[in-house]
């Protein structure tokens, strides 16, 4: 292993970091002003994936086109699920757990909503961009170039927006105190809404260049112990089912076998 392996690992490496933290910039903003982890957040970013396969195949629209309509699409999904999940919640002061609940039910419905209208078979992006560029001895995709770009250009939009604008200092106000912010004449409808909305069209980017990438698909059920890999679907909902069968394992040592058949009660 020279310099050459460990600097195309480093590349790569920034590659899909750009990407989880497209994914990961919905999760925050609304873990900062609503204190509960959007599980939801996956299902946006999934329907990006599948909104970008469908109009590069279905529609034959050109990439541009195409990543903006991703954009676009999961923004306004990502609003819809605020106003009709979590709105009702917060007028009627829910405790953090019921939005908690709301989440992870409406993750799951996105999910079989998916399989049921799509159905769940893997889908992959048609080549978009073939030419590879090297450099040194490292070669990178133009696909992977544009995940490094996009990535770059997003954040740092969004650190504009949270650092130097009206919106930006609102955002910054609620994240200490969302009551303390409302008597401050501060409008926290209209806060939550504009960090759904940036959250989700940010998903629907994160989206589209994870289809790019990997494949689409809602999601891969767990086999017997084995947790498997979950494509363009939240990474916090694979992860919780992997903790959540690691626990039930060591806290039940002998498993109990069914009287008619060798499958085991897991």
């Amino acid at each position: 292993m020279g310099i050459e392996y460990f600097l195309q690992q480093l590349v790569n490496g920034i590659c899909l970091g750009g990407m989880y933290a497209l994914m990961s910039v919905g999760y925050s903003l609304v873990y900062s002003i609503m204190n509960f982890s959007n599980f939801a957040h996956g299902g946006v970013i999934m329907v990006g994936a599948y909104v970008g396969y469908f109009a590069l195949t279905a529609l034959n629209v050109p990439f541009l086109p195409a990543f903006l309509l991703c954009g676009v699409g999961s923004g306004l999904l990502a609003v819809i699920i605020e106003r009709l999940v979590y709105s009702p919640l917060r007028k009627r002061h829910a405790p953090s757990l019921y939005f908690i609940i709301s989440a992870m039910g409406a993750s799951i419905f996105l999910e079989n909503f998916v399989i049921a209208t799509i159905d769940g078979t893997p889908r992959n992006y048609p080549p978009i961009f073939d030419n590879r560029i090297n450099i040194g001895g490292i070669s990178l995709g133009v696909d992977s170039l544009l995940m490094i770009v996009v990535s770059a250009v997003a954040l740092l939009i969004l650190m504009f927006i949270i650092q130097k604008t009206k919106v930006g200092l609102a955002i910054r106000a609620c994240s200490y105190s969302e009551k303390a912010s409302t008597l401050m004449g501060i409008n926290g409808d209209l806060v939550i809404f504009i960090i759904f909305l940036m959250g989700g069209v940010l998903a629907g980017f994160a989206g589209m260049l994870y289809g790019m990438r990997f494949i689409v698909k809602p999601r891969t059920r767990p086999s017997s112990r084995r947790c498997s890999a979950v494509s363009a679907v939240s990474p916090a909902r694979s992860s919780a089912r992997c903790c959540s069968a690691s626990w039930r394992s060591l806290s039940r040592p002998s498993t109990p076998t069914c009287a008619t058949c060798s499958c085991t009660d897991f």
